[in-house]
């Protein structure tokens, strides 16, 4: 199934420009696991820099929203993170849907 909706959504991605660029899934040469390393190396990086990351993880999709940032920017990165969620949550319910957070 899955690769019937690739084939569907990838003629027209490059045109349209549908899919966020950090987006793995309907993609070519991207995958779950592309996906865990990009986040994983980043993470890292950010650890041996001393900046904190900020990771929320919806289990329904694998849907994640994360940010990485200095420590004294912490505060400001955790409100953009819960705009983020609350976007994502206008959204869910404004198409009908609702978030499968467990």
């Amino acid at each position: 199934m899955s690769n019937q909706i690739l084939q569907h959504l990838h003629p027209i991605n490059p045109r349209n420009d549908l899919l966020c660029n950090l987006q793995s899934s309907y993609r070519k040469f991207h995958s779950c696991k592309s996906a865990i390393l990009y986040v994983s190396d980043d993470v890292r990086d950010a650890l041996d820099v001393n900046e904190a990351v900020i990771l929320t993880h919806f289990y329904g999709d694998d849907t994640q929203i994360y940010n990485r940032c200095k420590l004294v920017d912490l505060p400001q990165t955790i409100n953009l993170i819960n705009d983020d969620l609350k976007n994502v949550s206008d959204w869910s319910i404004l198409n009908g849907l609702s978030i499968n957070t467990g």
